[in-house]
Order: structure tokens, then sequence, then C-alpha cells
């Protein structure tokens, strides 16, 4: 069995227009620990980069990538 380090994970990071400045932003991110509804238009995900919570305006995704 392969044993895969902390470095093999790939990272996840999304664009995103942010719904009020217009300014398009893009974030490393992974799940929220939080209760969500998957029918609601938002997406709630931790933000690595900024270290906060992130409520995502799914219409305003531009882009997912792993890397």
């Amino acid at each position: 069995m392969q044993r895969r380090g902390i470095d093999s994970v790939p990272k996840k990071f999304m664009t995103f227009k942010h719904w009020k400045t217009g300014e398009t932003k893009t974030i490393e991110f992974r799940e929220a620990n939080v209760p969500s509804n998957p029918s609601s238009e938002r997406l709630v995900v931790w933000n690595e980069t900024e270290q906060k919570l992130e409520d995502i305006i799914k219409s305003t995704i531009v882009e997912i990538r792993e890397e």
C-alpha cells in the first residue's frame, strides 16, 4: 500500500465574481463543515487564502479547479 503525504492532496481553487463589488477573486478553498441546503443558491466554503468562511452565490462562480 502506498502512503500519500499531505503534499499529494490536490489543492482546490475557485474563481468567482463578488456579488457586490464585481471584483473577480480566486481563492484556495475546502468544503466547510457547516450545515447546507443543496437547493440553496449559495455555497459556503472555507477560504484557505483568507482563513475565513466564504458565502458564495453559485451563479457567480467562474471556475473550480484542482492543482
